[in-house]
Parts: C-alpha cells; structure tokens; sequence
C-alpha cells in the first residue's frame, strides 16, 4: 500500500532524449513549459481519480505527452468521463485566468501568452476522440455503456488508425510545403498506441 500512497513521476528515456535536442535547437525553455503542463494536466486527472476513490500509481513522462496509470483498469464508465474531462478542463480553466491577468495587469501578457496558447492547445488536442487520448477515453467510456468494453475499444482503434493515417498524409504533404515533424511523429506514436494489444491500466 506504501507503493501507491504517492503517484511518483517517471521518463522516459526517449523524453530526456527528447529534452537534450531541445537544448540543442535552442528550444529548452518551451520544452519545459509544456512539461509543466503535461504534469498539471495529469496532476487534474490524479486529483479527480483519487476523489472518485481510485489509486493512481504513476505517471511517466513521453517524448510527447504522458501517460497516468492506475491500479486497476477497471473503471465506472461516468467515472472515466469525469477522470478524462478533468484535464483538458483543467487547461481551460488555465487559459481563462491568464486571459482574466492581462486584463488586470497587461504587462503579463508577454510573459504568459506563449503558456496561454499551449495550453489551450493540449486542451483541443487531447479532446479529440482518438485513444487514448482524454477525448477517445470519453467516447470509450460512452460507448461501452451500449456495447461490451472490447468491441467499444476496437472502435476507437479503428477511428485513430483513421486519424494517425491523415496526420501522417499531411506529414508527407508537408515534406513539399515547409517539413513539420510533430504531424509525423503524432502519426506514427498514435498508430503504434492504436496496435497494443489491450487498454489495461489507466493510461492518459
């Protein structure tokens, strides 16, 4: 019980990886911003979890995103809802008190705007309904109360091989336009994510 009485935080070793390149292109600092982020988000899943009465053992942070797991994989389908909405809600909520300081004090804007958009879109992103993002997660859970929680999951594989094979179609359409690797490298991470063989554990 010891074990699970905190919810430690691992990485990844392709995240360090990940966090070195930045340091080379010069791109630390948003680096570290959107990790802190990533925490907070989860950190609102953890909360609302542990409230419903859910033990979450860890969270280990990737390349790009990361992921909270739990004791058991075994969730009341409202609960998962509410355990997914919290942390996109959670950047939102975000958003609106930096938005609310500028009003108050205009002179945070250049130092928050850069937080602000990321924020906004970890939301938007995560809200997709594609596993296992918080989006897919809530449709999982609303279409395993009509369905068995295999063929609800099946489903969403399906639907995020779909998204992963267009983001990885504008990847390519991109290498003609001005290269962006983050819509390749989403496509590839979410396809590999859709292949696994099962959604056991609480994985955000």
């Amino acid at each position: 019980k010891k074990k699970f009485a905190k919810c430690p935080v691992v990485m990844h070793p392709l995240f360090i990886v990940f966090g070195l390149v930045t340091v080379v292109v010069r791109k630390a600092d948003l680096f570290v911003m959107y990790t802190v982020l990533a925490l907070l988000h989860e950190g609102a899943h953890y909360l609302v979890a542990k409230k419903l009465g859910y033990k979450m053992c860890k969270v280990r942070l990737m390349p790009f995103g990361a992921e909270l797991f739990g004791e058991t994989d075994e969730f009341a389908d409202n609960d998962e809802i509410l355990i997914s909405l919290a942390g996109p809600v959670f950047n939102l909520l975000l958003c609106l008190a930096l938005v609310t300081m500028w009003w108050i004090m205009p002179i945070t804007y250049a130092y928050t705007v850069d937080m602000c958009l990321a924020s906004l879109m970890l939301a938007l992103f995560n809200l997709l309904p594609i596993f296992p993002l918080d989006g897919g997660r809530v449709l999982l859970a609303i279409l395993s109360k009509t369905t068995t929680r295999e063929t609800a999951t099946k489903r969403i594989k399906c639907l995020t091989q779909v998204f992963a094979f267009i983001l990885l179609g504008l990847f390519v359409l991109s290498l003609f336009l001005g290269i962006n690797l983050s819509l390749g490298i989403a496509g590839i991470m979410l396809f590999a994510s859709s292949l696994a063989p099962s959604d056991a554990g609480y994985v955000r």
